[in-house]
């Protein structure tokens, strides 16, 4: 019985030791050919004296060698905390001063940066082994704790024998917090397992598919990626960041390499749509299509649809304490009615979700509450945080006599009469306004249903004395901010249409590929 998540990686080597597992660029590496080494890593970092538990970090570039941290950290007996390499180097520091890694692990373009990430620490005496990834191909450093790939080479490759147990930590995946700091979501082995074996099996995903790796390694979507292939026996493809910036060469993407699997964000999937790059004949091998990290508009949802009838939609939700996922939604009709958003569909199987209102009772269908989320996925909560820990993850309302701790989403959702949940926002993204209270959710709903509309993101301005809602908009079509204003009009009451849009021909982008409302926020603050 497997009871840790590279248990999954070395079952599918033993089956397929010769079948290429990752992919990126020109570059293949074999199950064997990962095995092997990720078993010298994990006992070069042994050698340097990480104990169970330890947070390893790595900081490379999107790439092999970050399958290769993933797997030698977890071989180790300790937890992986990725670092963004575009991530600025003052969010960096802060995640390492939280976790404290023993070691951080980097490559040839990423280690000229680490003085930046290490200096100015908050911390006394804290000089943690920096391992590179690569031959030694640069100049010599004034440090002396560097260690490269020969090195690892010349340990033992021989797979070290694990201590760790399904409760021990796989990794720690840092969020936005409320308060500017970010917080480490924690995430167990047994956590991994559990998702990962409800969406093999819920999908059949087999050793004949092939995935793809769109997601950042610092984003829980990528646990969707690496663990479903590796349980499978699959093969991984790893989607170079530069690709966003082209629908024309994703898709050649995904036709070159043959992707029966492709996960995303949706704005990806909308970028796509409306850069007319789609066409019946195109991706013949994509057999399944999931959407999940933010709201899929609906008319572009339906212009997927109308041209591969032939393909699987699965809408999917869930935040990144629950392990990537904690509901689905199999979309087996094209909708009628772009006004309306998808479904976030029902639990998971291998998970519990309910809704509840104020007063702590279920709501019934038709009725706005909060989402909560309970089973063996549910993280253990936020590393080094107990008092956020204890906000969110909480005594059953509806079993209070029970020691069975849930995960409190912050989530608003609607429960509909046929059991799927949709999705209404955020407590913390709900406003009052004129007396109102609004989603803001609910306006770009609207504003995605019109047709000339490629890309929109509302913003909400506080102020004493003249709050407003804010639209930034790329649009398809010349028209005036009055007509789209009236457009608007037409689908959600007056006090809902923003006071101020502004149109853009592109919007910013978050490294996870949504659109970026805390500079859309700050731009129109900066010029106001």
């Amino acid at each position: 019985m497997i009871k840790l998540a590279q248990e999954y990686f070395l079952q599918s080597t033993k089956l397929y030791p010769l079948k290429r597992a990752v992919n990126f660029q020109t570059e293949n590496i074999t199950y064997e050919e990962l095995n092997l080494f990720t078993n010298q890593l994990s006992n070069f970092l042994l050698k340097n004296n990480v104990k169970r538990n330890d947070r390893i970090a790595f900081y490379v570039e999107k790439s092999i060698n970050s399958i290769k941290s993933i797997l030698g950290i977890l071989k180790a007996d300790c937890c992986y905390v990725p670092l963004d390499p575009k991530s600025p180097p003052v969010r960096l520091r802060q995640i390492i001063e939280d976790c404290l890694p023993s070691i951080i692990i980097a490559d040839n373009s990423t280690i000229k940066n680490i003085p930046l990430l290490l200096q100015d620490l908050n911390i006394s005496d804290y000089h943690p082994p920096i391992i590179i990834l690569n031959k030694k191909e640069i100049k010599e450093t004034n440090e002396t704790d560097y260690h490269f790939q020969e090195e690892i080479e010349q340990e033992s490759s021989l797979l070290p024998i694990p201590k760790n147990g399904s409760k021990d930590l796989a990794y720690i995946f840092y969020t936005s917090g409320s308060t500017g700091k970010p917080k480490g979501v924690m995430i167990t082995h047994g956590n991994i397992i559990s998702f990962t074996n409800w969406a093999v099996s819920r999908f059949n995903i087999t050793e004949n598919d092939k995935l793809s790796n769109h997601a950042p390694m610092h984003f829980d979507l990528s646990t969707f990626d690496i663990y479903c292939t590796f349980k499978s026996g699959a093969t991984l493809f790893i989607v170079p960041y530069e690709l966003n910036l082209f629908p024309e060469k994703i898709v050649q993407f995904i036709e070159k390499n043959e992707l029966t699997i492709w996960l995303s964000v949706p704005s990806i999937l909308v970028y796509m749509a409306r850069m007319n790059v789609l066409s019946p004949q195109r991706m013949p091998t994509l057999k399944m299509i999931f959407s999940t990290g933010e709201v899929f508009p609906t008319p572009f949802l339906v212009q997927w649809m109308q041209l591969y009838p032939h393909k699987k939609f699965i809408n999917m939700f869930g935040p990144t304490e629950t392990t990537v996922e904690c509901t689905y939604y199999i979309i087996d009709e094209i909708p009628q009615d772009l006004s309306k958003n998808i479904p976030m569909g029902k639990a998971c199987d291998h998970l519990e979700v309910f809704a509840l209102n104020d007063t702590n009772q279920k709501t019934t269908v038709g009725e706005v509450g909060e989402l909560y989320v309970r089973g063996p996925a549910v993280s253990p909560g936020y590393w080094n945080n107990p008092e956020k820990t204890a906000q969110t993850f909480v005594l059953n309302p509806l079993f209070p006599h029970l020691n069975d701790y849930v995960y409190k989403t912050g989530d608003l959702v609607e429960l509909k009469e046929d059991g799927n949940y949709l999705f209404r926002g955020r407590k913390d993204n709900q406003i009052k306004f004129m007396g109102y209270r609004i989603e803001l959710g609910e306006i770009e709903a609207a504003i995605y249903s019109l047709k000339y509309i490629k890309e929109a993101g509302v913003i909400f301005i506080p102020a004493d004395e003249k709050s407003e809602i804010v639209a930034y908009l790329s649009i398809k079509e010349e028209k005036t901010i009055e007509q789209i204003k009236k457009d608007i009009g037409t689908i959600v009451p007056k006090y809902m249409v923003p006071r101020t849009i502004i149109i853009e021909k592109e919007l910013p982008r978050t490294s996870t590929g949504k659109v970026d409302k805390v500079t859309l926020k700050s731009k129109f603050l900066e010029h106001k």
